[in-house]
C-alpha cells in the first residue's frame, strides 16, 4: 500500500515538473 502511494506521488511530481516546462 505504501508503495504505490509512493510511486503514485512520485508519478504526479515528475508530471508536475514536465507540465511546468
Amino acid at each position: 500500500m505504501l508503495t504505490v502511494v509512493s510511486s503514485a506521488l512520485a508519478v504526479f511530481l515528475i508530471y508536475k515538473i514536465v507540465i511546468e516546462m
